[in-house]
């Protein structure tokens, strides 16, 4: 076989094993995509319905159980949920920074169905808002709570979520809570780390 036939034939078999690669790289890449995550969306994002679900069980628990006032019912009147993730938001001494980008709108809304027998529920952008006023040891409008959640560390089906409530100056808690995902739905099955408490 002359020699510029055989280069020819060298490059359509380079062309033929590359697109083979090609295809089986395209078929892996939409199995794993069709496994949970919708194609594009980064690895181990959050669906807005997942979302919903962790910081349900987080709010509920904060309102309902671990509200600081012991065994007593809930004082809360007002659940007020600053929008948008904050980086340590369990941390007393680092959560208190700018939120990210606001919570979309199926997760407020979602939030606020799933919620449906707590207290009402309203997102602000800026905490200071609902204050009584600009001393730290103030309380929070229409007898409620401030409630700061941070962006959910993922880790298949047992997440953590830092988080903070606020209702004054002696009623701050700061924690981070293990939620896994149980045959009912997301729970809060405990906690880790460091908490504080004001």
């Amino acid at each position: 076989m002359p020699w510029s036939v055989k280069k020819v034939v060298k490059k359509i078999v380079a062309l033929l094993l590359t697109g083979v690669m090609l295809a089986a790289c395209g078929a892996t890449s939409h199995e794993s995509g069709a496994g949970g995550a919708p194609e594009g969306a980064p690895p181990n994002s959050d669906s807005g319905e997942r979302t919903i679900e962790i910081y349900a069980a987080v709010i509920r628990r904060l309102v309902t159980k671990d509200h600081t006032f012991g065994g007593s019912s809930s004082p809360f009147e007002h659940v007020y949920v600053v929008d948008g993730a904050v980086e340590d938001a369990g941390d007393p001494m680092e959560g208190d920074g700018e939120p990210g980008p606001p919570f979309s709108d199926e997760v407020k809304e979602g939030l606020k169905e799933e919620l449906g027998g707590l207290p009402p529920i309203d997102f602000v952008s800026d905490p200071d808002y609902v204050r009584l006023g600009t001393d730290k040891m103030d309380g929070v409008k229409n007898e409620g709570v401030i409630i700061t959640l941070s962006p959910i560390a993922r880790d298949g089906d047992k997440v953590e979520v830092p988080n903070s409530l606020w209702c004054g100056g002696l009623c701050g808690q700061w924690l981070t809570y293990v939620v896994e995902l149980r045959s009912g739905g997301w729970e809060v099955t405990g906690t880790t780390g460091t908490s504080a408490i004001s």
